[in-house]
């Protein structure tokens, strides 16, 4: 580059979620510019697995997740949300589409906001900035968060996020989740798909002992079609108390153990 001597960009074209171990091993730090959350934990569940399976210091990669957003719009108008429902839920139905609800309609008109060319700036300068610190030791890193509020005038804080004990990706790739009784096997889907700490994508649900539960667009296509059947069935009918729920989505690069008890 011009710009900076001895720096050499090359682009890639395509989702990151295509790239194996492999590839990010070549890598020293790996910086994250990504807007898309479902992107961003993929990529630091990926380095959390590297990292665990590693048997040198090669395999540790230091993250540094830059994020922009906003001033938020008024999101949180019960009858703005219901008239956005129910446009969704009908072109959901025309073309269909799955997985259309209420807590998802408001989730994503709350995570479309546009981000300021100025803004995107001074994160990416933040970032940056500690990755030189990180390759230099030249001074201490962040620990570890950092956010920058523009909204009224300029103000940040920094603070130390804490590790989760039921952390699905750093707490032992297992969870403790309590299932209502009469949960069907389609409330338990919409509750991995929503539920903050997790929001899997498409997942597909076994048992412990190898039976198929749920599918998401499985190969064969009869293989699918048949544990459709089981989204209205109650949860304890497919699991039995002693079984545990393997469960694994494209947002994930490991299998996530659920261990399952009846309330």
């Amino acid at each position: 580059m011009k710009r900076v001597p001895g720096v050499k960009v090359t682009p890639f074209f395509g989702k990151i979620q295509d790239k194996d171990e492999a590839y990010y091993m070549q890598f020293k730090i790996v910086i994250c510019g990504l807007d898309s959350i479902e992107a961003r934990r993929w990529m630091n569940a990926t380095l959390v697995s590297m990292a665990e399976a590693g048997e040198s210091e090669e395999s540790f990669k230091p993250l540094i997740d830059g994020g922009t957003e906003e001033k938020k719009m008024d999101t949180d108008n019960p009858e703005h949300i219901s008239w956005l429902y129910k446009i969704a839920s009908a072109r959901a139905n025309d073309f269909k589409i799955e997985g259309v609800t209420w807590t998802l309609t408001q989730g994503v008109v709350k995570n479309i906001i546009p981000a300021i060319a100025s803004t995107n700036a001074i994160i990416a300068a933040s970032c940056c900035n500690e990755a030189f610190k990180i390759m230099t030791s030249s001074a201490p890193y962040l620990n570890n968060y950092w956010m920058l509020i523009g909204t009224d005038g300029v103000y940040s804080y920094t603070f130390q996020h804490e590790k989760k004990p039921d952390c699905p990706v750093c707490g032992g790739q297992s969870m403790d989740v309590e299932v209502g009784k009469e949960w069907t096997l389609e409330r338990l889907i919409e509750w991995l798909t929503e539920t903050q700490k997790i929001q899997l994508k498409k997942p597909s649900l076994s048992t412990s002992s190898g039976k198929p539960v749920y599918w998401e667009g499985a190969t064969p296509v009869a293989l699918a079609t048949r544990t459709k059947e089981h989204l209205e069935a109650k949860v304890r009918e497919l699991v039995p108390e002693d079984e545990e729920v393997e469960v694994t989505s494209p947002t994930l690069p490991f299998k996530l153990t659920l261990k399952l008890t009846y309330v």
